[in-house]
């Protein structure tokens, strides 16, 4: 087998009292800004409308986020998404549940396209007209069906014709630059073009898609998330209480809560939404950090077993570490450049999930060797303490 390290003799648990130290001051963080900033919250658990815009031009964040304010949307969040030549954003903006039900979610993301747009942009001359680049294909069907070069055709031919144009529009790329860029649609005669031409405009933004989750959902994932992550520590406990013993099984549970809680205080430390895939990026780590800390305890009870109480328990803690270092780093910097590829080219949908992997799995490996295993040794000298105080 690959090894990094063959024969070390790292005195790994003789420095744990700084790693306490350490650990100490990243909880401290990671629950203080829990407490005082809180987690920015996606539209998983928020619930609202999650508008994806693709602009014809880059233009400045900030100017985009003035112009939401103006619109009286002071609250809605945006964040490019996507790689930076795409173009394209995504606006979150909270809403109720009778918003959805009444339908005026398609007036928030009308309201948010205009606002984006900007008052007074553009021709005054293209005022009124249909936007080819921001209407919907059943939109472009009706305003197609009520034209005089298709009456004759009638209402189906015009939808036809409306999703053949709404193809062509994907195909590049979501935002038509140009009507000669029609031309070659089946079905488009030259009068319907000329009638684009004339009675419609192409703007600077297209709506890409909609995605809608109400408040009372976003409450009840939230709820499901943090039974999920209490659940699956709670069936670490008991799995290993079964297969070691019981003090090994806090110890696991103490590790992982100390990666998830880092993670998730990483999310509040820098603003990141916090939503579904972030929640499942934190399982991964618990699970990445409990198989890590599950080889190093079979190595510690294969290593008791052999020496029989003829070696102090830290030094065979120790020993077990070293062991299985070798072991360790490869497992590490294996996924930590799968985990890195997909945070630098995976785009912004994933990006989330690649982010809080890769604290992940360094804060997991780091607990793994100094939270774990120290945590076992402070437990036997607290029961060994108790055990000195009843005897006397």
């Amino acid at each position: 087998m690959l090894q990094f390290f063959r024969s070390t003799h790292f005195d790994f648990l003789g420095k744990r009292r700084y790693a306490y130290f350490l650990s100490g001051l990243l909880m401290a963080a990671s629950l203080g800004s829990l407490a005082v900033r809180g987690l920015n919250y996606g539209v998983d658990f928020r619930g609202g409308t999650e508008i994806r815009l693709k602009l014809r031009e880059t233009l400045d964040p900030q100017l985009l986020r003035s112009r939401l304010e103006a619109a009286g949307l002071p609250d809605a969040s945006l964040q490019r998404y996507g790689a930076p030549e795409a173009n394209e954003v995504l606006v979150r903006v909270a809403g109720t549940e009778e918003e959805h039900v009444s339908g005026s979610v398609e007036d928030v993301s009308r309201r948010v396209l205009r606002a984006l747009q900007g008052e007074g942009s553009g021709d005054p001359g293209d005022a009124g007209k249909l936007d080819l680049n921001a209407t919907s294909r059943a939109e472009l069907g009706t305003w197609l069906a009520a034209q005089s070069e298709l009456a004759a055709a009638g209402p189906e031919a015009a939808q036809r014709l409306a999703d053949a144009i709404a193809g062509r529009r994907d195909e590049q790329g979501g935002l038509l630059s140009g009507y000669d860029a029609l031309s070659a649609v089946p079905g488009l005669s030259p009068e319907v073009l000329q009638a684009l031409r004339s009675r419609t405009r192409l703007g600077e933004l297209a709506l890409r898609s909609v995605d809608y989750v109400g408040p009372s959902v976003g409450k009840e994932l939230r709820k499901k998330a943090l039974l999920a992550v209490i659940g699956s520590l709670i069936g670490i406990l008991l799995y290993l209480a079964f297969r070691f013993e019981y003090k090994y099984g806090v110890s696991a549970v103490v590790t992982v809560t100390h990666d998830a809680l880092f993670t998730v205080g990483m999310f509040s430390l820098t603003g990141r939404p916090f939503d579904l895939t972030v929640v499942a990026a934190v399982l991964t780590i618990v699970g990445y950090s409990l198989n890590d800390t599950i080889v190093i305890f079979d190595r510690v009870r294969e290593n008791l077993r052999l020496q029989r109480g003829s070696v102090p328990l830290e030094k065979v803690m120790n020993n077990s570490v070293n062991e299985t270092l070798s072991r360790s780093i490869l497992t590490s910097l294996t996924v930590m450049l799968v985990v890195a590829s997909l945070y630098l080219f995976g785009g912004d949908r994933i990006n989330d999930f690649a982010y809080a992997m890769l604290i992940g799995v360094v804060v997991g490996s780091y607990s793994t060797i100094y939270i774990s295993c120290p945590f076992v040794l402070l437990w036997e000298a607290v029961r060994n303490r108790r055990r000195l105080r009843q005897a006397a």
